[in-house]
């Protein structure tokens, strides 16, 4: 059976709240036009977590094995590069397949 985005959502939770990093998750619920949507202001596409630990600022964005990051993640990945290349934050987009690099990163070995 295949890992759904969701499976993996839930097992990246629980890691992160292993080595105790404080984080923030933004979920979709039903609206009265019974469509799902992540209510929000400001722009799409925002990675799917934020969490900080030290001086760590972490930005994660999850995606199923063969899943594809939309225009809005992009947009957002595109305006984060120059903070990630001056080291200010951390920008991943992991998949179930990169579990062993994700415990280490949040574990503080890389």
């Amino acid at each position: 059976m295949k890992e759904t985005e969701k499976d993996f959502q839930t097992w990246v939770v629980g890691i992160l709240q292993l080595f105790n990093w404080p984080y923030i998750h933004n979920r979709a619920g039903m609206n009265r036009r019974g469509q799902w949507s992540t209510p929000l202001s400001g722009h799409q596409g925002f990675p799917d977590f934020l969490a900080v630990k030290d001086t760590r600022v972490l930005l994660i964005e999850l995606k199923s094995d063969k899943g594809k990051t939309s225009e809005h993640q992009e947009v957002w990945r595109n305006a984060l590069t120059p903070a990630v290349a001056e080291g200010k934050v951390e920008y991943y987009l992991f998949r179930p397949g990169d579990r062993d690099k994700i415990t280490e990163i949040l574990k503080g070995e890389l």
